[in-house]
């Protein structure tokens, strides 16, 4: 089977859909013949890769990904991707799509009226003639907001990890690490949850440490929202972190702390829970259930005080903090290694090129 997997993201090296997909590819080639074509940067991988730089259609790319039985198109909003997917109508390639979160209601808000615009104009038959969607989780799936006919599940995965977290205690800093947007991270909930409970940070010494990617308009937003609030002692934002660094910061961590609005199944979360990072999220997260259903964490609806509530449960039980940092190690581990995943998604992929 030949799979080739198309990508148009700016940057590649914390971005969580490119970290993602260059994983897809790198363990689906150790059971199939995959490549991955890249409309933009270049992401690092050992695998088998393709410039528009150097082509411009599938058709034009070397045998046998000139003719691929799977095409698999990572998130929607991507105009280049109008011209491929009809060349793959045109050619009978079987194409589908992972949304990558996009598709659900809570995206669909971020710039409304021009995704409803482009849905009518171009993207709404993009999705339509896919031979199917593909969604990271059930979550995801129930709260697009498309009627999609033809799905199938299959989630991101992880290398188990070679470090595990080793806070007993010492000290109980909460860490995030993701891109710095505002409303889609709830970034803005978090200060708000700070500034409504300063008191209690300040006395019991608690801090939120932000690690995200550079992006000059949230940057100035979130230093503007910290400074509002008075809140610079508690939420410290920190620039973007990768490799070494960034297991060094998770190893120390006492809590993993996302708010996010909506996702597909952020890589962020993952990663933490395969270095035993107990983790408290928003089930907008769509790893509310698991994290909650596998004691891994605490998860939390969308709200300042059950946010503020969690943290305060997780701070202050060191016991029940190193239970679920246990089991996020253990159960991660073992739900989300990629080897397996990516077997079960290629049996799937199957059943779509023979029309099952």
């Amino acid at each position: 089977m030949t799979i080739l997997h198309i990508i148009d993201i700016v940057d590649t090296k914390s971005n969580g859909v490119a970290i993602a997909v260059k994983n897809y590819v790198e363990y689906e080639s150790r059971f199939e013949n995959v490549a991955m074509f890249c409309l933009n940067s270049k992401p690092e991988t050992s695998s088998k890769l393709y410039s528009y730089k150097d082509y411009k259609t599938i058709e034009e790319l070397p045998e046998p990904f000139n003719k691929p039985d799977l095409v698999v198109f990572n998130e929607v909003y991507k105009p280049k991707y109008i011209r491929l997917y009809k060349e793959c109508l045109k050619r009978n390639i079987k194409y589908i799509i992972i949304p990558h979160g996009c598709l659900v209601k809570g995206a669909q808000k971020k710039h409304r009226f021009k995704k409803k615009a482009g849905n009518i104009l171009l993207f709404n038959r993009f999705i339509r003639n896919a031979n199917g969607v593909q969604f990271l989780n059930e979550s995801e799936k129930k709260n697009t907001h498309f009627h999609i006919k033809k799905d199938i599940i299959a989630g991101n995965g992880i290398t188990p990890s070679a470090y595990r977290n080793n806070n007993d205690g010492d000290n109980k800093d909460l860490v995030y690490i993701g891109r710095y947007e505002v409303k889609h991270k709830g970034l803005d909930l978090l200060v708000k949850v700070c500034a409504e409970n300063k008191k209690w940070f300040q006395t019991n010494d608690i801090k939120i440490q932000l690690y995200g990617r550079d992006n000059k308009e949230e940057i100035i937003r979130i230093n503007e929202l910290v400074a509002c609030h008075n809140v610079k002692d508690i939420i410290i934002i920190n620039k973007p972190v990768y490799g070494i660094e960034k297991e060094r910061i998770l190893k120390k961590a006492y809590a993993f702390i996302q708010c996010s609005r909506y996702e597909g199944q952020p890589m962020g979360i993952i990663e933490a829970l395969s270095a035993g990072v107990p983790c408290i999220v928003t089930y907008g997260t769509y790893l509310g259930e698991y994290i909650r259903d596998n004691k891994c964490g605490i998860a939390c609806h969308f709200d300042a005080k059950e946010v503020f509530e969690a943290i305060s449960k997780m701070t202050d039980d060191n016991q029940t903090r190193n239970l679920f940092a246990k089991n996020s190690y253990v159960k991660s581990n073992k739900d989300f290694e990629w080897n397996a995943v990516v077997l079960k998604t290629i049996e799937k992929y199957k059943k779509i090129i023979k029309g099952d």
